[in-house]
C-alpha cells in the first residue's frame, strides 16, 4: 500500500483497451508503454498490469506496507529518505519509507 502525501498529476493506467474503437471507446492507457511494461516486466508482473503513472510535476509517495518498486520512463531524480533510487531496476523499501519524485 502507498498513500500519496503529495500525488502531483498521477493516474493509474494499464495497456488500454485495444479493439473496442468501433464502439466509441478509445484505447487509452499508458502515455509512455515500453515503461509500463518494462517496469512490469522487472518485477515479474503481467506486463498489462495497471501502474501509476506520473506527469509533469513531483509527487511524495508514504509506503504503509513493504514491498518492491520499479521507476521507469523520464528521468525523475527519485529517492527514498534522500537516498537517490535507480531507474529501471527493482528495488525494495519498507514502511514508513518516502519515496520523492521531482520534476526534472
Amino acid at each position: 500500500m502507498i498513500r500519496m502525501q503529495r500525488p502531483g498529476i498521477s493516474s493509474l493506467q494499464d495497456t488500454g483497451r485495444k479493439g473496442l474503437q468501433h464502439l466509441g471507446i478509445g484505447v487509452s492507457g499508458a502515455m509512455d508503454q515500453f515503461a509500463a511494461r518494462v517496469a512490469n516486466a522487472a518485477l515479474a508482473n503481467d506486463l498489462q498490469a495497471a501502474v501509476i503513472e506520473f506527469t509533469l510535476i513531483g509527487a511524495e509517495l508514504h509506503i504503509q506496507k513493504p514491498q518492491w518498486f520499479v521507476i521507469t520512463g523520464a528521468n525523475c531524480q527519485p529517492s527514498a529518505d534522500g537516498l537517490p533510487l535507480p531507474m529501471c531496476k527493482p528495488f525494495f523499501l519498507e514502511a514508513g519509507q518516502v519515496i520523492v519524485l521531482k520534476n526534472t
